[in-house]
């Protein structure tokens, strides 16, 4: 068998080897330079859009802390709303009808001679007034009207006569406490 005949010198062997690995080390150095230049551009792109992105999340976010701050807005005036409507509602439902209770109270007045200086309702719907009668006959009318039946035991009960007094005037002041009846006066 023949011997291998090395007919070209290690040097020029040397020198294709070296220029083999030469151009390999240039093609892989021009992948890892495009490979790096895609992915500069790229890490650019993402970051370009990725800002991009930010910004509009950050309008947004400031649009929704708005329209969130507006419904608080609404929100704690619907509240305030609300409550003064239940306190009017208990307002209206615990008022009492103290006109009617005023006229039923002038309704027993004689034609003349009486006159009511003031009247007071407590919460109990108890009434106390003052009077002033020019006549002791005006005086006793008035009180028949409150006491009758007919007339005052409609709208008052449990009637107290307090102090009648006479004026230099010759006139009375008296006093009077009453309890207001639901079917007449305070409905």
């Amino acid at each position: 068998m023949a011997k291998d005949i090395n007919l070209l010198p290690d040097i020029t062997l040397n020198e294709e080897k070296d220029a083999k690995q030469q151009k390999l080390l240039t093609i892989v150095s021009m992948a890892i330079l495009i490979i790096g230049a895609v992915g500069l551009l790229g890490t650019v792109t993402v970051d370009l859009t990725l800002g991009d992105v930010l910004q509009g999340a950050q309008k947004e976010t400031t649009e929704l802390k708005t329209t969130v701050q507006n419904y608080n807005d609404v929100e704690i005036t619907q509240r305030a709303i609300k409550s003064k409507l239940t306190t009017s509602g208990n307002i209206i439902k615990s008022a009492k009808d103290f006109k009617t209770d005023l006229q039923n109270l002038e309704l027993l007045l004689p034609e003349s001679g009486v006159t009511i200086q003031t009247v007071t309702i407590d919460k109990t719907n108890r009434a106390s007034l003052t009077g002033k009668a020019g006549t002791s006959e005006s005086f006793k009318q008035y009180i028949n009207n409150i006491l009758s039946s007919d007339k005052g035991g409609k709208f008052f009960s449990d009637i107290n006569l307090g102090t009648v007094s006479t004026i230099k005037d010759g006139s009375l002041q008296f006093n009077l406490t009453m309890q207001l009846t639901k079917d007449g006066a305070s409905k």
